[in-house]
């Protein structure tokens, strides 16, 4: 059974994921939610958490048209979620992702994680007996607040560290779901702002580009490029929005 979720952006990133194939995960440290990583007692944990946001909802959503496009003129993106593949090491370290001699990449738990609305979305690393288990580190990335719900997001997480920053001798005989806690507990030093993740080319077959309400025939037609060069092989439906927007200017 396939899963689709859907993607709200620009050409422009379309055309970055066509030519180099991967997708970009961002640091929640640049998402424009400024409540996301945010941890009682501890401060400020984003910056080891990678995301990349997408929504189930199959209906068009106006909202995300206009915060993820530019003027209404760019994209939505459907795809089948489990052909987005993590390819792992002995050690669980993601290894299809670039720079992977810089940047030590893994899973915690769910790699694929439906956002959680709630009133407070500062994680609380600490259990009801007072220890901090690795159950409560791994809701990093998990919460949002209740203003956010319009986006019924779900996502794709990932955590990083720079390999500067772990004793491969550790590795030995601490899995690195533990090394990675005890790093970000002792907030080590990191500088890391994204971790693009390469794709299998069947990622592509049977996606549907839709195109905003205001992409224009010059837009339509460079998407039409880039599927021609780069997965022509692909059954890639291009569709427009459905929408009667008018478009405002001043």
């Amino acid at each position: 059974m396939k899963n689709y979720i859907y993607h709200y952006t620009t050409v422009k990133t379309l055309a970055l994921m066509f030519s180099n194939k991967t997708l970009r995960f961002n640091s929640l440290a640049n998402v424009d939610d400024m409540e996301e990583g945010q941890v009682a007692i501890f401060g400020d944990m984003s910056k080891y958490i990678f995301v990349s946001s997408w929504t189930k909802d199959k209906k068009e959503n106006i909202a995300l048209w206009h915060m993820y496009t530019n003027n209404l003129a760019g994209i939505r993106i459907k795809i089948d979620s489990s052909k987005i593949k993590l390819y792992k090491d002995e050690n669980n370290r993601v290894v299809n992702i670039n720079s992977n001699k810089k940047i030590i990449a893994f899973k915690n738990k769910n790699f694929l994680l439906d956002i959680e609305y709630v009133d407070n979305p500062k994680v609380d690393f600490f259990d009801n007996s007072g220890n901090i288990t690795n159950q409560q580190i791994a809701n990093l990335g998990k919460f949002k607040n209740k203003i956010w719900n319009f986006q019924n997001e779900i996502r794709f997480i990932l955590m990083g560290l720079p390999f500067s920053s772990i004793d491969n001798n550790l590795l030995n005989f601490l899995s690195l779901k533990n090394i990675f806690d005890e790093a970000i507990l002792h907030k080590v030093k990191t500088n890391i702002n994204y971790i693009d993740l390469k794709l299998d080319d069947d990622l592509w077959n049977d996606a549907e580009i839709l195109l905003a309400p205001n992409t224009n025939l010059a837009d339509e037609r460079i998407i039409r490029s880039l599927i021609k060069t780069y997965y022509p092989d692909k059954n890639i439906k291009i569709k427009r929005s459905s929408l009667k927007l008018r478009i405002k200017s001043y």
